[in-house]
């Protein structure tokens, strides 16, 4: 499809998307509801996506998303043995953090060539059960405050890259409904960095570019934790009275529990949020920083491994996948890190669900010379 501001193929409802549209109302009114149903119906999903599968095609690249998930797990769980604080977040975590990108990889594998015009209905599902959902709950202060701000500032990244106007200032207006600071700054940062990465004519100066953005956001990260160690952040937001909804009072109870050091070991997984209730604050039963709870529940080493781990998938992709689509990509994955200095975006399924489906569906944008190659082998084999 092409992109312009008064181009009426962006829209186009035809049967198929209609079914689309009512699956993915259906499965994000699924992912909205609280309780582990969603989980199994996820689960189930997954199951019928496989069974179908009948292509057989190198799914590599999407399967090394899974590795710093895994290295966040597989630490925490060691932590929680060797602090003996195995935990009830210890055992059910791991199914939050894997089952989003799992049911991704299988929906994304089922679809393949159906993938962006599916991703477009899955913008308007999205849509719809956020509207059904903000007319019951909406207030003048707040609008329409929602955790569907977050995927749908991913959706605005996007589609500006795309340059799909139309679905863009559907998801603007829908992200500025959904009030949530974090998720428009960040939204708003990202694109602008997407925009002026475009704007360089060399292949080497973007990805010089990018890399070099995303090594600073490691470095920002590690700077991040070491501030709220050190109570810089707290004392910043409390003397240009920035209003952190009570989010800097909870990162400074937490900083007891760390140390800011090499030797920091890491207090195993579900730590962060069993802190955080025992501080028993009625309004806050997490952290709503997924970093510093990263941090807190793998420890120093496998923070800076995880990162490092992160830097190489993306490396590697650069190789892969067309120049201007993974400057999208990695617009997307600086977009998440940032959104999760504020909230635990890593616990909702109706984020990384959506997330890794339009970053799959960007990987799918190969140079032209790696698509030659492939059809040239596709037709010796055949």
């Amino acid at each position: 499809m092409t992109g312009g501001w008064m181009d009426l193929r962006d829209i186009s409802f035809q049967l198929h998307n209609v079914l689309w549209i009512i699956c993915n109302i259906l499965l994000f009114t699924v992912f909205g509801r609280s309780g582990s149903v969603k989980y199994l119906f996820a689960l189930g999903l997954c199951g019928m996506c496989l069974v179908f599968l009948y292509k057989r095609e190198n799914y590599t690249d999407r399967l090394l998303f899974f590795l710093p998930w895994l290295l966040y797990i597989f630490a925490g769980e060691f932590f929680c043995i060797w602090n003996d604080s195995l935990n009830s977040d210890s055992l059910k975590n791991p199914m939050f953090y894997l089952l989003p990108l799992l049911l991704a990889f299988c929906v994304s594998a089922f679809m393949e060539e159906k993938l962006p015009e599916y991703l477009d209905m899955q913008f308007w599902g999205i849509a719809i059960v956020f509207l059904i959902w903000g007319v019951r709950h909406f207030s003048r202060a707040n609008l329409m405050e929602s955790q569907y701000a977050f995927i749908l500032g991913a959706y605005v990244i996007y589609y500006v890259y795309r340059k799909r106007y139309v679905y863009t200032m559907a998801a603007l207006v829908l992200l500025f409904l959904a009030d949530k600071r974090i998720g428009m700054l960040a939204a708003f940062a990202m694109t602008a960095f997407v925009f002026l990465v475009e704007l360089f004519r060399s292949r080497r100066l973007r990805f010089f570019f990018v890399k070099t953005a995303y090594w600073c956001m490691t470095v920002m990260m590690v700077l991040y934790i070491y501030v709220i160690k050190n109570g810089a952040l707290a004392a910043f937001t409390a003397k240009y009275k920035i209003n952190t909804m009570g989010r800097a009072n909870i990162y400074t109870r937490l900083a007891r529990f760390f140390e800011f050091s090499p030797s920091y070991p890491g207090a195993g997984l579900g730590m962060g949020h069993q802190y955080v209730l025992g501080f028993e604050i009625p309004s806050y039963t997490l952290a709503h920083n997924d970093i510093l709870v990263l941090y807190m529940e793998i420890g120093f080493v496998c923070f800076i491994a995880y990162w490092l781990l992160y830097g190489w998938i993306l490396g590697r992709l650069s190789k892969r996948i067309k120049t201007a689509s993974y400057v999208a990509v990695m617009g997307m994955f600086l977009y998440s890190f940032l959104i999760m200095t504020t909230d635990n975006v890593s616990i909702y399924i109706n984020y990384f669900y959506p997330f890794y489906m339009i970053v799959f569906t960007l990987m799918r944008e190969r140079e032209e010379k790696e698509v030659g190659k492939k059809r040239y082998l596709d037709a010796k084999d055949g």
